[in-house]
C-alpha cells in the first residue's frame, strides 16, 4: 500500500502526459463519458502504471492501487460521499493540472457535485 504525497502523484501524471499526451487527446469512453486510459493505448497506460508502482516503491501488482488515484484524477464524480474522498478528488486533479494531462476546465465547480447528507460527517467539505 502506499502513503500518497503530491509528489507521488505529480510523478505519475507527469509519466501519463509524457507517455501518452493530454488526457482531452485521449478519446471518450464507451458511453461518451470521461476515459480512464486511451482505448487504443490500454496496454501502454497498465505498462505505465505496473512501472511507477515499482518506481514508487511498491510492487508491480500493486499498479492497481494507482489506477485508482487516477481514476479520482481524470474521471467526473457526481456525488462526493466522505471529505476524504473529496480531498483525494482534489489533490490528483490538482496534480493532474500541474502536470499538463488536465486543464483547469476539468475541475468540477460545487453545482457539479452532490454531497450525500446522510454520512457521519455530514457529508459536508470543511
Amino acid at each position: 500500500m502506499f502513503n500518497w504525497n503530491q509528489e507521488m502523484r505529480r510523478r505519475v501524471y507527469r509519466r501519463l502526459f509524457d507517455e501518452l499526451g493530454p488526457h482531452a487527446s485521449w478519446g471518450q469512453g464507451p458511453q461518451g463519458g470521461d476515459t480512464l486510459s486511451p482505448p487504443d493505448r490500454r496496454g501502454e497506460f497498465e505498462t505505465a502504471l505496473r512501472e511507477l508502482a515499482i518506481e514508487l516503491g511498491g510492487e508491480e501488482q500493486q499498479w492497481t492501487a494507482i489506477e485508482q488515484q487516477v481514476r479520482w484524477g481524470l474521471t467526473r464524480q457526481r456525488q462526493i460521499v466522505h471529505q476524504n474522498h473529496f480531498r483525494t478528488m482534489v489533490m490528483n486533479k490538482t496534480a493532474a493540472i500541474e502536470e499538463g494531462l488536465l486543464s483547469y476546465r476539468d475541475m468540477p465547480t460545487a453545482a457539479d457535485l452532490r454531497f450525500d447528507p446522510t454520512t457521519p460527517d455530514g457529508g459536508e467539505i470543511d
